[in-house]
């Protein structure tokens, strides 16, 4: 399982459909509250250049207001029965069927107005098909679907997700590389987009097992057999309750305060800044915002990674301390400059679907929380691990306060910029049936001073993506930092251990890599 735009996924010719969301005249004002994150998403998005504007370059949509996933079914295409999937979808989802609306009814592009919920209920929604029709090459259809997922959905306007289906033509089913990986017998792509307001990282991988269900049971003429799902609309307020408890005062603001002031490169009253990637060159041209670079690359085969994660637990971490410690052995590695200083500083983002009630929900169950973690200067991993052990645990209770409440409060407008997160995929629902066909998918990045990571562990290894400025020194920076840490994670698997001496160190001048 991969995190990549789309443009690095594999797609086929065949013949493309497009599936919308519909509804009848039945919206009703809803009085539960929207989250803090859905509002602080839509208020952005009423400012935001990617809600609509076009780029300079021909026209296009930018494209950066979706995250989504591509996978495959292993049946026969039935256009009936996948409307009906997609109907059971929106009704098992309240998630889908919820919109935010400014000021008064359909007064939408008032900036400063409040904003309320409208909800349908589950026997207004009905699914539209357009028929694309044949596409002969699969660079038409990247082309076909990043415009329509660029220009199809949105914060400010239901529906707030769309899909698209791309049935294999013959010269397509019968490629071994486009066959490669998938089932014997007959099979469809899928492939869709929402706005981030009703959808994080976990929804998007857990609806492949849920659709693939739900169309089975279509097929066969029988009842999906998926556990119950509880409401973000419902959750939202959970959220909303706690964001209304805090005051500048609070412990979670004050402590989020010293993270952020410590950001500001000697702000003495007001918290002013996230911090950044410390590394030369990681920024482009803060003035404007430059489309981002992409990646996506193995570190370690699953092998490798139980090793890895066994030295982890030994040195007193676990799989996931033990990669953010090794990120961190690799960043003071590729520190040529010393900018990290003393301590290695992001932003980390956590779920917090803490009830089992929400464990399969659709929506946003996301939460952030400051990471602080001493640098080692010529140590080892063996000794990091500890530290950053208690670093991710130091301020794990912040994640579930709202952090948009908490920059309203200190006033800080700007966004993290620096973004480390893990994501462990090995136990969700249906990952044993996942091919290389199967991945989640976001939509392009627009930003001079954005780095974002996302390391996930899988049932095939150790995945990294990140999303970067597109400047030769940004590159560069990063760069040296993956090469860093897929040699961190190497010399641990091989030898026990790893130093964090930066480049240039004499050999001999740190502390001895201990044999496993």
């Amino acid at each position: 399982m991969e995190y990549t735009e789309l443009s690095a996924y594999r797609l086929h010719a065949g013949h493309v459909t497009t599936w919308t969301p519909t509804a009848t005249d039945r919206w009703a004002v809803d009085p539960r509250p929207l989250s803090c994150n859905h509002e602080a998403h839509v208020r952005e998005s009423l400012t935001s250049p990617s809600t609509g504007e076009q780029t300079a370059q021909a026209g296009a949509p930018r494209g950066d207001n979706w995250i989504g996933t591509a996978f495959r079914i292993h049946h026969p295409f039935d256009a009936e029965a996948f409307s009906a999937t997609l109907r059971l979808w929106m009704v098992r989802h309240e998630a889908y069927r919820t919109t935010a609306v400014a000021g008064a009814a359909g007064d939408t592009g008032v900036e400063g107005a409040a904003l309320h919920r409208q909800t349908l209920p589950a026997d207004a929604v009905d699914v539209t098909a357009q028929t694309v029709g044949h596409l002969p090459d699969a660079a038409g259809v990247h082309e076909f679907l990043e415009r329509h997922f660029a220009t199809g959905v949105s914060a400010l306007s239901w529906p707030h997700l769309t899909v698209a289906t791309v049935g294999p033509d013959e010269e397509a089913a019968a490629d071994p590389a486009v066959a490669l990986g998938s089932r014997d017998g007959a099979w469809f792509t899928v492939v869709f987009a929402a706005d981030h307001a009703v959808m994080d990282a976990y929804t998007q991988i857990v609806s492949i097992a849920e659709l693939r269900e739900i169309y089975a049971a279509q097929v066969a003429g029988r009842n999906p057999e998926l556990p119950l799902a509880g409401s973000h609309v419902d959750y939202s307020r959970v959220e909303r309750d706690l964001a209304d408890s805090l005051t500048v005062d609070h412990p979670v603001v004050q402590r989020w305060r010293d993270f952020l002031v410590g950001a500001g490169a000697g702000a003495a009253e007001t918290a002013s800044a996230t911090p950044r990637l410390p590394l030369a060159g990681a920024h482009a041209d803060e003035e404007r915002d430059v489309r981002q670079v992409s990646t996506s690359m193995w570190l370690l085969g699953e092998v490798d990674a139980t090793v890895f994660g066994q030295l982890s637990k030994r040195y007193g971490g676990s799989q996931v301390t033990g990669l953010l410690a090794a990120l961190k052995v690799a960043a003071a590695r590729a520190d040529r400059d010393g900018l990290c200083g003393d301590t290695f500083r992001y932003v980390m983002p956590m779920h917090t679907r803490t009830s089992a009630e929400f464990a399969l929900s659709a929506g946003w169950f996301v939460g952030l929380m400051p990471v602080e973690d001493p640098m080692p200067r010529g140590g080892a991993f063996s000794e990091a691990v500890s530290a950053t052990t208690a670093a991710v645990k130091e301020n794990r209770d912040l994640v579930a306060y709202p952090y948009p409440k908490v920059a309203e409060l200190l006033g800080v407008a700007e966004p993290p910029r620096f973004v480390v997160s893990y994501v462990d995929t090995r136990f969700i629902p249906g990952a044993d049936d996942w091919t290389p066909h199967d991945r989640t998918l976001r939509g392009v990045a627009y930003s001079s001073t954005d780095v974002y990571i996302w390391i996930v562990r899988t049932t095939g290894g150790v995945n990294i993506s990140m999303r970067y400025p597109d400047a030769p020194c940004t590159r560069s920076s990063v760069r040296a930092l993956v090469a860093e840490y897929f040699a961190v994670l190497h010399s641990v698997v091989d030898t026990g251990d790893a130093s964090s001496a930066p480049f240039g160190t004499p050999v001999g001048a740190t502390s001895t890599v201990h044999e496993a």
